[in-house]
């Protein structure tokens, strides 16, 4: 058994071995979704895009890590700041929370240097207008002022947004 937003360690054939977060929701997704992102010369990386195959095995080592929703407390807000692929654990938290009836605050602060960077914006925006107690911020800390993206860093920005925490649980990825 696993919770979302925990890690586990895929393990090559070779023993290389690299930690990834888990996206999927165990009491709603029959598989394990985790996001890669290509890394120029990454050996785990290029290895996953260029070699593994369907059907292939991999070792998985886990699930490991306290980085998941706990759904004891329904009216908590939630706080959650992640760049690059750190949005994936905060996806399944997201997606957990939702799923177990969360009626607290969630606050999503995703963060990318580039456009390119803020994936599944799409996604986000969706579930931000389905559900009135989600709300998304795509970040870009980059040159581009892009008006449909907040300006800044998604840590700086959030805690600006939010000067006090109390009473807050707080993911940072």
């Amino acid at each position: 058994y696993y919770h979302a937003g925990q890690f586990i360690n895929l393990k090559r054939p070779d023993g290389v071995s690299r930690s990834y977060s888990l996206v999927s929701v165990p009491s709603k997704d029959y598989f394990l979704e985790f996001h890669v992102k290509r890394i120029p010369n990454g050996t785990m990386s290029n290895w996953i895009f260029d070699e593994l195959k369907a059907n292939d095995e991999v070792e998985i080592q886990g699930p490991r890590g306290f980085c998941y929703y706990y759904p004891n407390k329904l009216a908590q807000n939630l706080l959650l700041i992640g760049t690059g692929t750190g949005l994936a654990p905060l996806i399944g938290i997201i997606n957990d929370a939702l799923q177990n009836g969360h009626t607290g605050t969630i606050q999503l602060y995703h963060g990318s240097r580039f456009v390119n960077g803020l994936y599944l914006q799409d996604t986000l925006r969706e579930l931000s207008k389905q559900y009135s107690n989600f709300f998304y911020t795509p970040c870009l800390s980059g040159n581009s002022h892009i008006t449909e993206y907040t300006a800044g860093r998604a840590d700086n920005i959030a805690f600006s947004q939010h000067p006090t925490l109390e009473g807050w649980r707080v993911y940072l990825c």
